[in-house]
């Protein structure tokens, strides 16, 4: 469920919960428990994945009474970290599964914030070495492409630019010869008749650059680096020499993703004994009153062997 937060929140509780002002109370509550079955709450965050959780996080020490609402039973969205019943140590994720630290740098600190540990990631058993690369017809080693025979014919100048050929095009477009490359940067990188690089078609920008059969060779190597068509030279540079590349170290948590999102939401309950988490909530309806602030209606839900249904 997506994340919202709404102020000045009254909430009912029961199998069909209204918020009103501020206060939640059941639509069957009689006047006498009606005491008994409302709240008060300035913030109400609608999810408890990541998103929700996050906002939790940020807001727990702000001096105000927050409360998280979650349609299902389980804490985390589209982190979802399960365990193989005879591995317990091994964690195995049904969601989001890596991030790259020079890019997600906001989840990096809060791996880092909330005591949890990272580990490298590494694709294919770690054995990349031993990845494949098909190209007109005949089957390549990663270090093959890179310094043996490819059946490409290219020029003197590529061929001895064949280890790094990607960076190699990037100079001769941009002048631009440095070892970091990212999407900030090359936003601001432009070709020789002084357009933007992101606005000169893949296409167009080889052609300045490579020859045909080098044009050729690159536009084989991205159908295996990326994971989707480049339209621009700049995606299509960033694809295969920037952050997404492989260049950059991929990470996991130690301890599974979902342990950010749980993490957020321990620090978050911790930070104050006002704030609350509401499991097995499904929001109907916001309505904004001008005099209360927003009236949410809520319906509980029940979960079952994974499975979450309204409860009636």
């Amino acid at each position: 469920m997506a994340s919202g937060i709404l102020t000045t929140l009254l909430l009912f509780c029961a199998v069909l919960s209204v918020i009103e002002g501020g206060k939640i109370r059941h639509k069957e509550d009689s006047e006498e428990n009606e005491d008994a079955c409302q709240r008060y709450m300035d913030v109400a965050i609608v999810g408890a994945g990541p998103a929700g959780t996050y906002s939790a996080y940020r807001l727990r020490e702000q001096n105000l009474r927050v409360e998280v609402f979650e349609y299902s039973n389980r804490v985390g969205g589209r982190l979802y970290t399960s365990r193989l019943p005879d591995a317990p140590d091994v964690p195995v994720e049904l969601g989001g599964m890596r991030f790259i630290p020079q890019v997600h740098t906001i989840v990096m600190h809060l791996v880092q914030e909330l005591g949890l540990t990272s580990r490298l990631f590494s694709l294919n058993y770690e054995n990349t070495a031993d990845s494949r690369f098909f190209l007109r017809g005949k089957s390549y080693l990663p270090q093959e492409l890179s310094e043996g025979d490819i059946p490409y014919k290219l020029s003197a100048e590529e061929k001895a630019n064949q280890g790094r050929i990607f960076r190699y095009y990037l100079e001769k477009l941009t002048g631009y010869n440095g070892t970091d490359v990212d999407e900030i940067m090359l936003q601001q990188l432009k070709v020789k008749d002084g357009r933007y690089l992101y606005a000169v078609p893949t296409d167009e920008a080889l052609g300045m650059v490579a020859t045909e059969e080098g044009r050729q060779f690159m536009l084989a190597l991205d159908q295996f680096e990326s994971d989707f068509a480049s339209d621009t030279s700049l995606s299509f540079l960033e694809n295969n020499i920037g952050p997404y590349s492989g260049d950059y170290p991929v990470v996991t948590v130690t301890e599974g993703m979902s342990a950010i999102p749980k993490g957020l939401l321990r620090a978050f309950l911790d930070a104050s004994s006002r704030h609350q988490v509401t499991l097995n909530r499904k929001l109907l309806s916001i309505v904004r009153n001008d005099a209360v602030g927003y009236r949410l209606v809520f319906q509980k839900t029940q979960t079952q062997d994974g499975v979450t249904t309204l409860l009636v």
